[in-house]
Parts: C-alpha cells; sequence; structure tokens
C-alpha cells in the first residue's frame, strides 16, 4: 500500500514539474494602424510607430468595431484605421485572438491644419 501511494506520489511531481517547466503563452497588447489585410492568408499588417508587423488572425478570433462583430473579410475595408491586436507569439509567427478597431477620431489625423502663406512686401 505504502509503495503504490508513493510511485503515484512521485509520478504526480514527475507530472507537475513537466508542466511547470512549459512556460504558459504570454497575451502581448499593441495598437496601431492597418496598413493591409490578406484575407486568404488571415494576415493582417499593423504600423505601430516606426516599425511594422504582420499578425495572422487564429481562426477563433474575436474581431470587433465598436459593439458590432466583424467577420475576416471586414479586415480589408479598414487600411488606415486605428486597430489594437491581442496577440500571443508562436515562433516566429504573432498569433492576434482579439482584433478591435477604434470607432473614435483619432486626434492627430481630425485636426486640419491651415496652410501658411508667406508673406509678400512690396517692392
Amino acid at each position: 500500500m505504502f509503495r503504490s501511494s508513493f510511485i503515484a506520489a512521485l509520478g504526480l511531481v514527475a507530472l507537475v514539474a513537466t508542466a511547470s517547466a512549459q512556460p504558459l503563452p504570454t497575451t502581448k497588447i499593441i495598437a496601431g494602424y492597418v496598413v493591409s489585410a490578406d484575407i486568404a492568408a488571415r494576415t493582417v499588417e499593423v504600423k505601430t510607430g516606426e516599425s511594422l508587423a504582420t499578425y495572422t488572425i487564429a481562426e477563433n478570433a474575436k474581431l470587433e468595431s465598436g459593439k458590432a462583430v466583424l467577420q475576416a473579410a471586414d479586415l480589408a475595408t479598414v487600411t488606415g484605421q486605428r486597430v489594437t491586436l491581442w496577440y500571443t507569439v508562436d515562433g516566429d509567427t504573432r498569433v492576434a485572438s482579439r482584433v478591435k478597431l477604434d470607432q473614435s477620431k483619432d486626434k492627430a489625423t481630425a485636426k486640419v491644419s491651415t496652410p501658411v502663406t508667406p508673406a509678400v512686401t512690396p517692392e
């Protein structure tokens, strides 16, 4: 009886050690602008600052715009729009589990600048 309990406990310790050795995927969040989307490949290219990265949209990804639910094909129509992605890294691939389009006006792009006309002095 003691021997079987000891072997079971040892097996449990080995199982826990194996499970803890494999790190859980960490979800990361980025915000940027949609540059392009390839619906067939289920990818979206996003620019954040000076960097440009491609994200694969997971089959079960949550795609949303405000309260509306989107389809992957809708991403092809939102080039230039601000987007937030929740993703994990699988090898060299960034896999997005959630994509949220920003419905608010971006202050930087909504601001209209008035052209400055140089002063002309009569001669």
